[in-house]
């Protein structure tokens, strides 16, 4: 599986801005204006094509470095299958790196996914409703005494087992790789995807992810080529 995203499109000379409504159907918010909603729901097709009969998916999204923009597919392709399809679907922000997903969503962080290493902390604690019909979010506590949730796949598979009851979709914003605890959750996951930025990202160090993950007993579906660059027009291309 590849599919091609443009979070942040750039074109080599003066062509229609990136930002200008799309030749699709209109889209949900402005988040949506950069990566659109056709993007999305192909690689949710695709996913659904790879992982077919499921009543709950787990999908771990990472790359092979920070800034990436794997973050950014995970909002839309959550918001996109939450109030376009009517899905029920959590965000679960993993990455340590930098978390971010309570900011943009503009949710009280309060308790977290890994706060329920400490004994009595309820699952439903670690859920918080967005302002997006439909969708959750799990961000990260940044509790000391949490810290050590990152390394316990254990306490990942039950925490994932959970939210499977309550969600049809688990989206993990996760690390890349190489971040210590980064892929926790990708053993547990039925999927994992491994977004790649386009001109920029080299084939060895994607490589090294993908042995990474699978070494973590992941099981890769395949790559999201993300911030492709236009030689010609973005309308132009979508019509080829």
């Amino acid at each position: 599986m590849t599919v091609c995203t443009n979070t942040a499109v750039s074109y080599e000379r003066d062509v229609p801005a990136a930002t200008e409504e799309p030749d699709t159907v209109p889209d949900l918010d402005p988040d949506l204006e950069l990566a659109t909603e056709h993007e999305m729901f192909t690689l949710h097709q695709s996913i659904d094509v790879l992982l077919p009969g499921r009543a709950s998916k787990v999908i771990h999204f990472t790359a092979s470095r920070s800034g990436e923009g794997t973050s950014t597919i995970v909002r839309a392709l959550g918001k996109v299958l939450a109030m376009r399809l009517g899905r029920s679907v959590l965000i679960l922000d993993a990455n340590a790196a930098r978390p971010g997903q309570h900011i943009h969503f503009g949710v009280d962080g309060g308790t977290g996914w890994n706060d329920l290493a400490r004994k009595g902390a309820p699952v439903d604690a670690a859920v918080h409703r967005t302002n997006c019909q439909n969708l959750a979010i799990s961000p990260i506590s940044t509790a000391a005494s949490s810290a050590s949730a990152f390394f316990d796949a254990c306490l990942a598979r039950r925490i994932l087992a959970e939210f499977r009851t309550r969600f049809d979709l688990v989206l993990v914003d996760g690390s890349p790789p190489l971040c210590a605890g980064a892929l926790t959750f990708a053993g547990s996951a039925d999927g994992v995807v491994l977004v790649v930025e386009a001109e920029k990202t080299r084939a060895p160090s994607v490589l090294r992810a993908k042995a990474s993950i699978e070494r973590s007993g992941g099981h890769v579906l395949g790559t999201v080529l993300n911030r492709r660059r236009f030689h010609i027009p973005g309308a132009v291309y979508r019509r080829l």
